[in-house]
């Protein structure tokens, strides 16, 4: 795979270098993670919905295509992991999830 040199903010650098410690992962690894998730999502949901994402430490996704179960849980994240609550997750909630 070719790469290329990307200059990011320092303090980002340093939070991805203790998160992919945390991870088992290498820094670019790590940074490459976080911007697959962000392009994931960022077409799925509004500048407020990714507001409200980034302040908090526990996210639910929920699957309200239902009128019988329209709070059904799709996926779980709670400090940095996630937990498939749907078996089979629909598209659009695999699409939030890491490769």
């Amino acid at each position: 795979m070719a790469t290329v040199s990307v200059r990011i903010d320092k303090n980002l650098a340093l939070q991805a270098e203790r998160e992919a410690r945390i991870q088992n992962r290498s820094n670019a690894k790590q940074i490459e993670y976080w911007a697959k998730i962000g392009k994931a999502i960022s077409s799925k949901l509004s500048i407020a919905d990714l507001f409200a994402v980034s302040i908090v430490d526990d996210t639910r996704i929920l699957d309200n295509s239902s009128m019988d179960d329209p709070f059904r849980q799709n996926i779980v994240m709670k400090a940095g992991n996630h937990e498939a609550k749907a078996d089979p997750l629909p598209e659009r909630a695999r699409d939030l999830l890491p490769a």
